[in-house]
């Protein structure tokens, strides 16, 4: 069963460099790389061949689960993933991500991927540090890891309001963030935290859980495909006693996004951001909706794996 790496992508240019940058890593892990060529009707590209539209390999009474025009469009490859590749695993990354010089960031990813967790206490050791002295052994196993959240050096990945905060040398510079100091471990349980879904790694068994909202045109919102789908899969993972690992996995992050067109799109969901995660589904239809397409999301991409949801 292979390792597939979905990528969605607008950018001709990019998605070029992003395999160049690429071609070694996915070579050496014996990655199957499904693209998602997004736009009004996004297409498949599957190990560079041209597959079609992506809906066509959706039941017309599923297509309601799926957008385009958004960084959510990488569904589709989810969906093309579990249907017809059979992965163990599943990396996505998105097209402007490059390896650092020196590192293997897939690597590193797998290397937390199904370990042992604990979720009741945390490691005040960073990383791969052993726990101190009084943390209980009955909780050092009590979780495996199955999503891996991986991390960024060069442009940071910030809301349009932060952006705009910082000086105009730290918005232009691509080499302005080389320095921030990430969290390294288990995010514990109860926990929330902004998962970006820019690089990824989870389980198969993690599939089903792992839908981005549907934003863009089509929604009231955009810019928040990642973070609730993070919210929501945290939450998932908690009632299951499976971990999230961030940190680990670092790439070079080289674009940066226009932060008034940024200041734009994120503008509607703004408050809702603030109040969804401690207030629920009724402050809005759109989250009563995400939540019956997650469920269902779940429920099919389970049938398609054979895996429980």
């Amino acid at each position: 069963m292979p390792l597939v790496c979905v990528v969605p992508s607008i950018r001709e240019e990019s998605l070029r460099v992003f395999k160049e940058k690429w071609a070694d890593h996915f070579a050496w892990h014996k990655v199957k790389l499904v693209v998602v060529l997004d736009g009004d009707r996004p297409r498949l590209e599957v190990d560079g061949k041209d597959e079609g539209f992506a809906d066509q390999y959706v039941d017309e009474s599923d297509r309601d689960l799926f957008c385009s025009r958004s960084d959510a469009c990488r569904c589709f490859g989810f969906w093309f993933a579990a249907k017809y590749l059979d992965p163990t695993t599943v990396l996505t990354f998105d097209d402007d991500l490059y390896p650092r010089d020196g590192d293997d960031p897939i690597a590193a990813h797998l290397s937390v991927l199904r370990r042992p967790a604990s979720l009741s206490w945390m490691n005040t050791g960073h990383g791969d540090c052993p726990v101190f002295r009084g943390h209980p052994y009955a909780v050092r196993a009590e979780a495996t890891v199955q999503l891996s959240h991986g991390v960024w050096t060069g442009v940071g990945d910030f809301d349009g309001p932060t952006q705009l905060s910082l000086t105009p040398k730290a918005i232009s510079d691509p080499a302005g963030y080389a320095d921030l100091n990430f969290f390294e471990g288990v995010i514990p349980r109860g926990v929330l935290a902004p998962i970006s879904g820019m690089s990824l790694a989870f389980t198969r068994e993690a599939m089903p859980f792992v839908y981005y909202a549907k934003q863009g045109p089509s929604t009231p919102f955009d810019r928040f495909a990642d973070i609730w789908m993070g919210v929501s899969l945290k939450r998932e993972f908690d009632k299951r006693d499976w971990a999230v690992y961030t940190g680990k996995s670092k790439v070079f992050h080289s674009r940066h996004s226009n932060v008034f067109t940024n200041l734009r799109l994120e503008s509607a969901g703004l408050d809702y951001n603030e109040r969804w995660w401690k207030e629920g589904d009724g402050i809005h239809p759109y989250f009563q909706d995400y939540s019956r397409c997650r469920e269902r999301y779940a429920a099919r991409m389970g049938e398609l794996l054979g895996v429980p949801a």
